[in-house]
């Protein structure tokens, strides 16, 4: 029987590393693992605080906001508080303004009235057609403004008679006016403004001589 040669088998072995490699290559790739790990580790705090500081200043910024919105809607308002309190002011200005001319046109129609119906007569005096009573001055066009015409007086101060130039006679006679004072009022109510004129009246030619005859 031929012997034949025993065929051999050859299995590929990787070589093994010795101990001193294996312990010169891991600590390096460990210590970058953990420096990658450390870094991975401390993103996310400096993303919380970024995060956290943007929050706060977005939370600032939103409270300044509402206390510059607050200041200019106070501005605003007294703004217009100022602009109405002036413009109504100037409507009061007018309307009084208005008043005043119709309660002075009133008195004087109520002057002129007085002297169209004078009459030196102490017992007419108390006539209350003439004096103390509310007159209209144009009943169909301005009802509202009004005359009164006071109680005639004698002066209190100066003289009662005044001499008229011209009017003397011979014989020791003279002529002259008799002085009185008249208040008129004149009134408008629906402005509620009222002016009082002093009148002085002067009624004659009278004698004024004291001579009797």
């Amino acid at each position: 029987m031929p012997l034949f040669p025993k065929e051999r088998h050859y299995s590929k072995r990787r070589p093994r590393r010795t101990a001193g490699k294996a312990k010169t290559g891991r600590p390096d790739q460990q210590g970058r693992i953990r420096f990658q790990l450390q870094q991975a580790s401390e993103r996310p705090k400096t993303g919380n605080s970024d995060q956290q500081g943007e929050n706060r200043s977005i939370a600032s910024d939103k409270g300044f906001a509402l206390v510059a919105a607050i200041l200019a809607c106070v501005i605003l308002f007294a703004l217009a508080m100022l602009v109405i309190h002036l413009s109504t002011q100037d409507l009061r200005s007018s309307a009084k303004n208005v008043g005043d001319k119709k309660a002075i046109s009133a008195a004087e129609t109520g002057i002129h009235r007085m002297m169209q119906n004078f009459d030196p007569d102490p017992a007419d005096f108390s006539n209350t057609a003439k004096y103390n009573t509310q007159f209209q001055v144009d009943s169909a066009n301005d009802p509202n403004s009004v005359y009164t015409i006071g109680t005639p007086a004698r002066p209190t101060t100066g003289p009662t008679f005044l001499p008229m130039t011209g009017y003397s006679i011979g014989g020791g006679q003279s002529w002259g006016q008799s002085r009185y004072v008249v208040d008129v009022t004149g009134r408008n109510t629906t402005y509620d403004t009222s002016v009082t004129i002093g009148t002085g009246v002067g009624y004659g030619p009278i004698e004024i001589s004291t001579m009797s005859r």
